[in-house]
């Protein structure tokens, strides 16, 4: 068993960056930067965070494309000790705007985009920030907004500041029980969710699942999961960083690009959601691209069938690792190892990492199930988040007082400790790694003066693990189609969000206390589903 390690990300960066120091530590568009750059450039842009006023424990938002650049920035980020923000790059900007003030951001970096997604544009759209100081620009086109801070000119202030007040380890250190990340998770409330997760969590989370996977300094992970998720952070950057891995940046989040990668660069490491994996073998040209070098995978983020599993590991050529992770718990908290028997790796989630508690409970009593029962699966330890920002009341539903995280994730412990998933006790939806809540969408089509009621629910599908469907009750005489509530959501809300499925229906069925019977109006949207009846 490995030791817990008392250090803040920024020494865990600096050590990574002596350690490896002659080691690629990222490429991406066929240039390289070694650990020693990684180390001197992410130390100038944290000279230039301190001459902005950027402090311990500021708030800095990132909203950036992944690039080489980005996690720099971040890396700078952890070295000021200052608190992340982790920014999804589909925001809208009424979202982008409603997360910028829930998390207090005091600083904010931009990248140029994301798709459709010109992020400029998104902060031009912003109301008021009165917390918000300095913008930072991140992108390599140049910025039409004079006020943006340039990252040169960033670096530039950094190094004038330097003269006068000495390096940026000269500032005293960062106890690694603060708060190092803030990462938002949608609940089964339409209020997002802003986690905190400290430093001695995100750093010792990394390292054990470094140690689990069994990476070592010669491989080469293939980032195509976006650095704002709690999955990728963890066991693609964080753990490269523990080992002195190296980092390979896609140009892109397409299939394509992702397969490229993975060939030109001789990738040794492939983390992704299941919805990925599957949209990478199912290319018609999957197999005229070259893998072989490929020898492990961790799947995550969303459910999957065992079939899918295998079928994976077996187009791709390498071994796959189950994990159950959530952003609650900074990230991984169950795993399988590279040795276990394929059997085991696609029909669980593996055991509990080490350091950790796990129990299964009856959420209705609270007591211990035996062996094979499922319930409530709960987590105590060092990786369980410090709580939701400045949302007291969700922190308490979710982290008990005795430490144990409340995951609203069931399943079953079997004889030999090994953990099966069963389902969720949350209504969350998970569609390809993407949490989606359906409150959130219900407030926002309920709005519409058209819709008397609506409820949103997730149904199987092979590709996304879930997809949405739009339930609908209509005021009399009102009127309102698919593509039409499509684009009402599209306009408000990430891509994401968007319904495929849309039922209309009289009325929905309902207890006699007036409550909507959720499990019967699930149930007659399947039986629709299967005589293709749904609008899509």
């Amino acid at each position: 068993m490995i030791p817990l390690e008392d250090i803040n990300l920024g020494e865990f960066i600096s050590r990574a960056t002596r350690r490896y120091s002659s080691l690629c530590a990222v490429h991406c568009d066929g240039r390289y930067w070694s650990y020693a750059d990684l180390g001197e450039r992410s130390d100038r842009i944290a000279s230039g965070l301190l001459a902005r006023g950027v402090r311990p424990g500021d708030h800095v938002g990132i909203l950036a494309e992944d690039q080489p650049d980005t996690l720099f920035f971040f890396c700078a980020v952890m070295k000021v000790g200052a608190v992340a923000v982790m920014l999804c790059t589909s925001l809208q900007a009424k979202e982008l705007e409603d997360l910028l003030r829930l998390s207090d951001v005091n600083y904010l970096a931009l990248g140029e985009g994301y798709k459709d997604v010109d992020f400029l544009s998104l902060f031009e759209d912003l109301g008021p920030l009165p917390s918000l100081s300095h913008v930072f620009y991140l992108g390599k086109k140049p910025c039409r907004i004079p006020s943006l801070v340039s990252l040169d000119s960033l670096i530039q202030a950094g190094q004038e500041d330097q003269l006068e007040d000495g390096a940026v380890g000269d500032r005293g250190r960062v106890d690694p029980r603060s708060t190092a990340s803030i990462l938002f998770t949608s609940g089964t409330s339409s209020r997002p969710k802003a986690v905190m997760s400290s430093h001695f969590s995100r750093v010792n989370n990394a390292i054990q699942q470094a140690s689990d996977m069994g990476l070592t300094w010669g491989d080469r992970i293939c980032v195509a999961l976006p650095m704002f998720h709690c999955f990728s952070l963890s066991v693609n950057i964080l753990a490269a960083f523990s080992v002195g891995a190296s980092l390979h940046f896609p140009s892109g989040r397409r299939t394509l690009a992702i397969l490229e990668t993975l060939q030109k660069n001789r990738c040794t490491v492939l983390n992704a959601v299941p919805t990925l994996f599957h949209a990478l073998i199912s290319r018609q040209d999957f197999h005229e691209f070259d893998l072989s070098a490929l020898r492990l995978g961790l799947i995550g983020g969303a459910l999957y069938s065992p079939e899918l599993f295998m079928e994976i590991e077996e187009q791709m050529g390498m071994t796959l690792l189950s994990s159950l992770g959530q952003t609650e718990c900074t990230a991984g908290l169950t795993i399988c190892r590279p040795d276990e028997p394929r059997d085991v790796r696609a029909t669980t989630v593996g055991k509990f990492m080490d350091h950790l508690e796990g129990r299964v409970i009856d959420p209705a009593t609270g007591l211990d199930r035996d062996r094979g029962e499922s319930g409530e699966i709960l987590v105590r330890g060092y990786l369980a988040m410090q709580g939701y920002y400045k949302q007291p009341e969700e922190t308490q539903a979710v982290l008990d007082p005795e430490g144990w995280v409340h995951t609203g994730d069931c399943g079953y412990l079997d004889d030999q400790g090994y953990l099966h998933l069963t389902g969720r006790l949350k209504d969350l939806i998970i569609r390809g790694g993407e949490n989606i809540s359906p409150a959130e969408l219900e407030w926002v089509i309920g709005q519409d003066h058209r819709v008397a009621d609506v409820r949103i629910i997730g149904v199987p599908d092979d590709h996304y693990g879930e997809e949405l469907a739009a339930c609908l009750v209509l005021r009399e005489g009102q009127s309102l189609d698919a593509d039409e509530l499509r684009g009402l959501v599209r306009s408000q809300l990430a891509s994401f969000k968007v319904p495929r499925f849309v039922f209309y229906f009289d009325e929905f069925p309902k207890t006699p206390v007036g409550k909507i019977r959720t499990g019967e109006l699930r149930r007659r949207v399947l039986a629709q589903l299967l005589s293709t009846a749904g609008t899509t």
